[in-house]
């Protein structure tokens, strides 16, 4: 059975305090909430946890109620299919509100 890799990784909000991740990817595709005024690539993206640490500080503030889901590389099928399936949500929604 192949062990779970480990990686130990500084981030740079948090200075003198590494993080050990086990037994999950190094990156991940994250699927936010959309806007009305989204596409794809602001709501899909690849990102690591230096990247997200720094996009939940004042930097981008990312906040947990924006983060629709977070899924691992061999899930990006699933990752992408989640995100165009809240867009067209939205669009629904917008649609809905300007024919009102």
């Amino acid at each position: 059975m192949k062990h779970p890799r480990t990686i130990l990784i500084d981030i740079p909000c948090m200075p003198d305090h590494p993080l050990r991740i086990a037994g999950v990817p190094a990156s991940f595709w994250v699927v936010l909430h959309p806007t009305p005024n989204s596409e794809l690539g602001d709501i899909l993206y690849k990102s690591n946890f230096v990247n997200i640490c720094l996009q939940a500080q004042a930097q981008g503030g990312l906040t947990y109620s924006e983060l629709a889901g977070v899924y691992g590389n061999v899930e990006k099928s699933h990752a992408v299919k989640h995100a165009k399936k809240l867009l067209a949500q939205k669009k629904q929604d917008v649609e809905r509100i300007e024919s009102a």
